[in-house]
């Protein structure tokens, strides 16, 4: 019974390992200059583009959002929205602030990977050398729709942004927290893959795909993370997304109602596309694909909240063994120690990389003295873990955000 502990804790200990692992090398080199600019690219020698933005009853954000992208358009380029299964002026909107307008209505294919095969259909006609993909509640900053069509011209591969939240400064801690766990899946991991040399993943908005690379990719799937499923199966057929950290699309915070909505869709996606890819990913790397092996060693890291409870977990049970090995003097005692002091060195290593990647990246986001809610923070997301192991989310749910709540968003001049 004691051996079969000991060899329970050593393989928890192993299998948190790894995730615990890649997270601090990833936030590590994140804080590390790059070497070069690997996808930066000439914006002033970008091609021809087309700009699709997916809208559900985006009425309230989407004047604002093209407001910020139609500016950066040049002579040629073009801006579809997709108006998908809309009840409200979405269309109207759009073709009001000078955007194509395709309109579609379907009960049985929903979902923005349908709306982005519709937009896609469209361009067709013309095809442009880049396609863009913005979300209707998403603002361009400046300059960014051309450093990403270069990049991805340049590079001939899909380019993913920057993509983040505006901080909500009046918001409560725990949703301080969720926002810098964003910043951290978003801007830091994917920085550290940057400069590790390492694929980036899609992250649905903030996207550029050279013509030939997205009419080849199969868009109409209907899966709530469409955006990391197309990323994967574009690196499996040789085109490795690139990470561009010169330009950023913003969208405002979920509002509270509608983050938990948010966050279950996206969690559970992710988990089931780590549990279905990271294992393919990581037997083509070991079989002559090298360059995938990055990738499913990125995919072993499960959402930072449950990555805290995991390791949490194994650490409490290693402190267990330990301690019933020690008094029953038994001969794995020893073992179960270095295993218990090995979990210590990397919980350490973990609260370090943590902390210096909210002073370096996140202080426009929240105070450092915020990671100390980090553990309610976790708890708070249980009943999304254990709705994964009741029965996982596969709908696609429109997140309302702030921006919707303030007066007069989405109106038309």
């Amino acid at each position: 019974m004691i051996f079969a502990l000991a060899l329970l804790t050593s393989a928890a200990a192993v299998a948190v390992s790894v995730p615990m692992l890649v997270f601090v090398v990833e936030c590590l080199a994140a804080l590390t200059p790059p070497p070069r600019r690997a996808v930066e690219a000439n914006p002033q020698a970008r091609p021809s583009l087309g700009v699709i933005v997916p809208a559900h009853n985006e009425e309230l954000t989407l004047a604002e959002s093209l407001a910020a992208l139609i500016p950066q358009l040049w002579p040629g380029d073009r801006v579809v929205v997709v108006a998908d299964n809309c009840t409200d002026r979405t269309a109207a909107i759009a073709r009001a602030a000078g955007a194509e307008c395709v309109e579609r209505s379907s009960t049985t294919e929903v979902g923005k990977g349908h709306a982005l095969a519709a937009g896609l259909d469209h361009l067709r006609d013309a095809p442009p050398a880049v396609v863009v993909i913005i979300d209707a509640d998403c603002r361009v900053l400046p300059r960014a729709l051309g450093r990403l069509a270069a990049a991805a011209a340049a590079n001939n591969a899909p380019v993913q942004c920057v993509y983040l939240l505006e901080p909500d400064r009046d918001g409560s801690p725990l949703s301080r927290m969720s926002n810098f766990a964003f910043l951290v899946k978003n801007l830091v991991r994917q920085r550290g893959l940057m400069v590790l040399g390492q694929p980036a993943l899609l992250q649905g908005t903030g996207m550029a795909f050279p013509w030939m690379v997205i009419d080849a990719a199969q868009l109409a799937t209907g899966h709530i993370t469409e955006d990391l499923v197309i990323g994967l199966e574009m690196l499996e057929r040789g085109h490795s997304p690139r990470f561009c950290d010169t330009a950023r699309v913003v969208s405002d915070q979920a509002a509270p109602d509608a983050e938990v909505a948010q966050r279950t869709r996206w969690e559970h996606g992710y988990l089931s596309t780590m549990i279905s890819r990271g294992p393919r990913l990581l037997i083509k790397g070991l079989t002559g694909r090298p360059e995938l092996l990055g990738m499913a060693a990125d995919l072993t890291v499960p959402p930072l909240s449950l990555l805290m409870m995991l390791y949490a977990g194994v650490t409490a049970l290693a402190g267990a063994a330990t301690l019933v090995t020690t008094l029953l003097n038994h001969p794995l005692a020893l073992a179960m120690q270095i295993v218990l002091a090995w979990l210590g060195l990397l919980g350490v290593a973990f609260a370090v990389v943590i902390t210096a990647v909210c002073r370096v990246f996140a202080r426009s986001v929240m105070p450092a003295s915020t990671l100390l809610q980090a553990p309610l923070y976790a708890l708070s997301k249980l009943p999304i873990y254990f709705g994964f192991l009741a029965g996982r989310e596969t709908r696609w749910v429109r997140t309302e955000r702030h921006a919707a709540e303030k007066p007069g968003a989405g109106s038309v001049a």
